[in-house]
């Protein structure tokens, strides 16, 4: 893979690191403020990384075929993160609560049985 579309893949993969990490940092928080912030930060980071995205693939393409390419695409992706980013990420965070309830049963299971011998 070449730089250009390494680039473009972390572009990509960007809100996805951003809404996980942030989910896992502010684990200890209580819900409503974990979700209320990780919901707001993630839809703005699919936002402005769709809109980076878009803007690397035309400006740095490496061949005009491809700038053309892309430059003939509609703003469908990016009208379509602002109005329905927030489906990305409300389904990010669901697997990432999901995550965490397993979690901390497991580690409540584990806890308990260690100290029953």
């Amino acid at each position: 893979m070449d730089e250009y579309e390494t680039i473009k893949s972390i572009i990509s993969l960007s809100p996805v690191v951003i809404i996980v990490v942030l989910s896992v940092s502010l684990i200890n928080q209580k819900w409503p403020l974990r979700l209320l912030i990780v919901f707001v930060v993630g839809w703005m980071a699919i936002f402005y990384s769709t809109q980076m995205f878009w803007d690397y693939s035309f400006d740095y393409a490496p061949t005009e075929e491809i700038k053309r390419y892309v430059a003939s695409k509609d703003g469908g992706p990016r009208v379509g993160s602002l109005y329905f980013g927030w489906v990305y990420v409300v389904f990010i965070m669901l697997l990432m609560e999901g995550v965490i309830f397993i979690a901390r049963k497991a580690i409540k299971w584990i806890y308990k049985h260690n100290n029953a011998n």
